[in-house]
């Protein structure tokens, strides 16, 4: 009896030792890869593929990373087997690096290794290659430009382009400045006047009258609430509350000298209206009618600077300036500077700002800029991220980026 119990007792001491014997070294196929932290991180990982970020997207072609693998796997790149070993990859986008793990009893574990960010390109109509876009405009599914030749408008996110040849007169020039649409109606800022559609680009309705002279003059910004229409132009303020049929220059506070405070940009939260100038941000509490001077906004030498862009989310106003990206939490009594400087140690020149939920993004230096956090801190997608080279204008549509450049527009989007 004794003898039958022992053996008992022993075969379940050796089943139970078999139960927790360690079978990671025979199943383990696990990978991870890090990145030393002077050179970019891991931001994290999706279906297995690991999410890469640098410090300086100019080294993307050659990002070192650290590998680990379980005991007794091996590798398919280079044929590596267990431990901790490096390596370095070529992220430009949109290179994937696949990687095969199997483990000491040949189980298969298959990641990837990628830059976070996907970049696609989609270029203009070949008859205007050359053009340079000066905005991007959202509405619903249709993306308009306005190109240094001409309105541009896609129905499908950029991947094609139908030129609204109809929204210029060459007698003007093919420039477009600015774009505003809503609907049917469309609000075109070109190099005489204002263009006008209402009926979704089939005909436009040319402006030359904002002026009481009836001397054309650039419309440079423009921004809609309700039936009213604010412009920035080339003489000034300008001001329609009639969607467009008549106009009012009569605002007070802004200079009209051209040279000194030409309005290149408008924006309304309201009835405050905003206007960026050529010497800074101007600031009407009575939607428009009056306007004070903002002393508060960054400043070169004392004297107030161009304003190219201004924007507005979640409450705060965003200003593209000569001099970088602002923004203000609270309607202009204090102000956040980003300042950049190029290679030479010269101010990089803010053209234009946009954003969604808590992202920012902003074509500063002919580069993308991006913030995640509602603009407290930015990093540079240059061209070496896939991003069009010279980027003069951006927005987003959803966490969609778009970043117009000389040609084309490129559309970045997170692999999360």
């Amino acid at each position: 009896m004794n003898k039958v119990f022992y053996l008992a007792v022993l075969a379940l001491a050796v089943q139970a030792c078999q139960k927790h014997e360690p079978v990671s070294a025979y199943h383990d196929n696990s990978f991870s890869v890090s990145v030393d932290p002077a050179m970019g991180w891991v931001v994290g990982s999706v279906r297995d593929t690991f999410l890469i970020r640098v410090n300086d997207e100019n080294n993307l072609h050659a990002v070192p990373l650290v590998y680990n693998l379980a005991v007794g796997a091996t590798a398919s790149s280079g044929g590596r087997k267990e431990g901790i070993w490096r390596d370095t990859l070529d992220l430009t986008p949109n290179n994937v690096k696949s990687i095969t793990v199997v483990s000491h009893d040949g189980t298969v574990g298959r990641y990837a290794i990628a830059f976070q960010y996907v970049v696609e390109n989609h270029p203009f109509p070949a008859e205007l290659k050359y053009s340079v876009p000066n905005q991007l405009f959202f509405d619903g599914n249709f993306m308009y430009v306005a190109t240094s030749h001409g309105l541009l408008r896609s129905s499908d996110d950029g991947a094609t382009f139908t030129l609204l040849s109809n929204a210029t007169d060459p007698s003007w020039g093919d420039v477009t400045n600015c774009v505003y649409a809503k609907g049917d109606l469309i609000y075109v800022g070109v190099g005489n006047g204002l263009a006008i559609s209402r009926d979704g680009g089939k005909s436009f309705t040319r402006h030359t009258d904002i002026l009481p002279s009836g001397v054309g003059i650039g419309v440079y910004g423009v921004y809609v609430q309700g039936d009213i229409l604010y412009m920035g132009t080339y003489d000034g303020f300008a001001i329609s509350r009639d969607g467009g049929v008549t106009f009012d220059t009569t605002a007070q506070g802004i200079r009209s000298t051209p040279n000194e405070t030409g309005v290149w940009t408008v924006f309304a939260m309201g009835n405050t209206v905003y206007a960026g100038t050529q010497t800074g941000l101007y600031t009407s509490q009575d939607g428009g009618r009056n306007f004070d001077f903002n002393d508060n906004l960054v400043k070169l030498g004392g004297f107030g600077v161009r304003v190219n862009r201004i924007f507005g989310l979640n409450g705060q106003l965003y200003a593209a300036t000569m001099l970088g990206v602002s923004s203000t939490p609270d309607g202009g009594q204090h102000f956040k500077d980003i300042h950049v400087t190029t290679s030479l140690g010269q101010a990089a020149s803010g053209q234009d700002v946009g954003g969604y939920d808590s992202v920012v993004v902003a074509a500063v230096g002919n580069q993308l800029m991006m913030s995640s956090d509602y603009g407290n801190k930015y990093t540079f997608f240059s061209a070496a991220t896939g991003v069009g080279a010279f980027v003069s204008s951006v927005t987003m549509k959803g966490y969609l980026i778009y970043a117009g450049s000389q040609g084309g527009v490129s559309v970045m989007r997170n692999r999360q």
